[in-house]
């Protein structure tokens, strides 16, 4: 698939500028703690201008330039924007070669043992309203184990979530229709201590 010189650009641009925060991060200090503080940037295009290309050619570019493959968890409020761009990132999906290899799934498909064994780049598709509740003991599936299925949540493999190489994989949150982002979910987010928004 080709790309327009100015998704090629943008892409490239939003690579860039991620990959040179990784190698310099700001990072705060609190007594023995250290945090890392995320890199944040935005995408704003006009409709049909290719947002979901730039971003799929963003996260190779990333991908590619990054010592451990990272997790993405790509996320939007609306359920059929979710659908959408999974179904257009997926395996056979007319955007997939863009990703040169990483392995699309829905969050709800999280398997640690499959992401601790692999060296490809994860893209893991969810709407917000996957975790986007401050009340955990009412539980969202994504908070809990269940005995028939998993020992940890996936909220918890997603904090952890190794590299075959026994590191931690970088986190990308790309956010779909940002504009909807709240406080509340971008403190959920911050849970995940993802590297990038």
């Amino acid at each position: 698939m080709d790309l327009y010189d100015f998704q090629v650009a943008a892409a490239d641009q939003l690579a860039d500028r991620t990959v040179a925060y990784f190698e310099e991060p700001i990072e705060i200090t609190r007594g023995s703690e250290t945090t890392r503080v995320p890199f944040v940037q935005f995408l704003s295009s006009i409709t049909a201008s290719g947002k979901t290309l730039i971003l799929a050619e963003a996260v190779t570019l990333i991908a590619k330039q990054l010592p451990v493959p990272p997790a993405v968890l790509w996320l939007s409020k609306a359920t059929v924007v979710v659908e959408q761009s999974f179904a257009n990132l997926d395996a056979g999906g007319p955007y997939n070669e863009l990703l040169q290899g990483a392995e699309v799934r829905f969050l709800a498909d999280y398997d640690a043992e499959e992401v601790t064994h692999s060296d490809r780049t994860f893209l893991f598709f969810a709407t917000v309203g996957t975790f986007n509740r401050r009340d955990r003991a009412k539980g969202l599936k994504v908070f809990r184990s269940s005995l028939d299925e998993a020992d940890k949540a996936i909220w918890d493999e997603l904090k952890r979530r190794l590299a075959p190489s026994g590191h931690r994989r970088p986190l990308l949150v790309v956010y779909d229709e940002a504009h909807n982002l709240s406080d509340q979910q971008t403190d959920l987010l911050l849970e995940l201590e993802p590297d990038a928004f």
